[in-house]
Order: C-alpha cells, then sequence, then structure tokens
C-alpha cells in the first residue's frame, strides 16, 4: 500500500497542528479519521455504503480547507466522474453530493479531471474535455469546515494556452487569476479571466517541480526546480525563488545584504516535491 497523498497538508498558514483530523489516500484507497479517536484507520471511506466492499477509484487530493479548522473534505470520485463528500472524520463513508445551481456541476458530463489543489481560500479542480483534447475548465470552490460551496468556473482552450494538453506540472494563485505550467523546460503563466498566456522562462535543465508556495515566505511566491544531469555534482538541481507583483510580472526572490542576488539554491538531490513543517510565521 502506497500514500500518494495526505490532508490537511502542513505550513505556515496550514491548520494542521490546529486539528486533530487526519487523512490519507493509497493509489486505491482514502483512510480518515482523528488523533482524538486513537489515529486508527481501519476501512477505506471511498465508498457509498458501509456495507459494501465496493471501492472507488480517487483522485490523489483531500479538497479541504487548509486554512482553518477542517471537518468536511471533498474528493473526486474518478470512476464516476463525479466530486463527492465526506462530512466529517466521523462518517465511514462518502456520499454523491446533491446537484444545485451553481457555477459548475458536481457531476460531470464528458468531463474529467486534470488536476486539483488547495489554497487559502479555495480549492481548484482543473478540468478538461472527454470529448476533445482542447477544451479545459477551471472549477473553484470553497470548503468552510462543513458547508462546500461553488465559487466560480473558468473555460479556456489550448489556443488560449499554449501547450496546455503536454503539461507536467500546474500550480493556481490564490489571490489573482493566474495558473503557473510546465511544459518541457519552459515556465508558462496564463491568467484565465483575460486568457493571456506567456513563457515566464526557459531553463537550461529539466523542470522537476513548480508551485506556487503560499504556504512559505509570501503569499506569492513561486517555487521552480530544475535538474541537469551534466552539472557538477552537487549543483544538479537548482531551486529558484519567485515572487508575484500586483503587476502580475513573476521576478525572482533578491537575496543578500543588497537585495541585489537571485535566491538560487543548489543541491545534488532531484526535488520531486516541497512540503513545510507546521510553525508559526
Amino acid at each position: 500500500m502506497k500514500v500518494v497523498d495526505q490532508f490537511p497538508h502542513q505550513g505556515i498558514y496550514g491548520k494542521a497542528y490546529d486539528t486533530s483530523n487526519r487523512g490519507f489516500i493509497t493509489e486505491d484507497g482514502v483512510f480518515a479519521n482523528s488523533i482524538i479517536s486513537g489515529e486508527i484507520f481501519a476501512s477505506p471511506i471511498n465508498r457509498y455504503e458501509s456495507s459494501s466492499t465496493k471501492l472507488f477509484k480517487p483522485y490523489p487530493l483531500g479538497f479541504c480547507n487548509p486554512y482553518g479548522r477542517m471537518s468536511a473534505v471533498v474528493f473526486y470520485d474518478m470512476d464516476a466522474e463525479c466530486f463527492v463528500y465526506l462530512k466529517n472524520m466521523y462518517t465511514k463513508v462518502c456520499a454523491k453530493m446533491t446537484e444545485t445551481p451553481g457555477a459548475f456541476p458536481w457531476e460531470q458530463n464528458k468531463r474529467t479531471i486534470v488536476y486539483g489543489e488547495n489554497g487559502p481560500v479555495n480549492s481548484y479542480a482543473l478540468m478538461k474535455s472527454t470529448e476533445n483534447n482542447t477544451d479545459y475548465f477551471i472549477y473553484q470552490m470553497t470548503i468552510n469546515y462543513a458547508t462546500v460551496s461553488k465559487n466560480s468556473a473558468y473555460s479556456f482552450s489550448t489556443a488560449d494556452a499554449t501547450d496546455i494538453d503536454k503539461a507536467t506540472f500546474y500550480s493556481f494563485s490564490y489571490e489573482y487569476p493566474i495558473m503557473i505550467y510546465v511544459v518541457g523546460n519552459n515556465l508558462y503563466q496564463y491568467n484565465y479571466e483575460t486568457k493571456a498566456c506567456k513563457v515566464v522562462k526557459t531553463y537550461p535543465g529539466e523542470i522537476t517541480y513548480a508551485s506556487f508556495e503560499w504556504q512559505s515566505r509570501g503569499e506569492l511566491d513561486i517555487v521552480v526546480c530544475t535538474y541537469e544531469e551534466a552539472a557538477e555534482a552537487d549543483k544538479r538541481e537548482t531551486i529558484y525563488k519567485y515572487t508575484m507583483g500586483q503587476d502580475l510580472n513573476i521576478v525572482p526572490i533578491m537575496t543578500g545584504p543588497a537585495l541585489d542576488k537571485e535566491f538560487v539554491y543548489n543541491t545534488p538531490l532531484k526535488v520531486k516535491k516541497i512540503e513545510y513543517r507546521n510553525c508559526p510565521r
């Protein structure tokens, strides 16, 4: 059994230290419980009947509010192509969302999930059409303790976001309508309100990780990690830190006494993901 994700995540703004609730997603199961209940993860909850042994395949993310005390968690059933709901950690099965008017449907029609992400305000789901490889959609939802709300939805195509169908990493700014994504060694920035797309930077090495880093130093920080096999052994991986200003331009974070050096950190390790421990700011 391999754990592919946990919820909630830690971080400066994450409240994992402020809630007893914990959950883990494996390749074929979702397990949830509370530390004060002994943190015993007995049976998977990615099913609809407590007496059933039929499990739905979960997308590897628990959509939840990492900025407050977590109760409800939303999952995506990849078999039925729909969002489902776990009311709290003491509920042993999921329930399909009751369809209500709003920006997007809970049950998908010829759409599937590509990527999901939690921010401190909204949770995001990047969806695409199953009828073609060109149409994409962004869903924004808010999960406030036990209440789940549809917020906004946006549509775009590969004509708007260059090579989005070839992307390997995606991430959303929680403050602005900006998505970054990676294709090859190119970092792209896409404004899904204005549909403006541009290459931020082309790197000499393979991009192994890229994400907005609201859990870190600043709400608009971005981290990009690249790997060059031919570089010196202790400099094969390079970690870059950026920030995005109100003008939506992504610029390097500067360090040093005169703030004249671009933040760059080298390591011999190949970085796959960056997580943070719980701590005060």
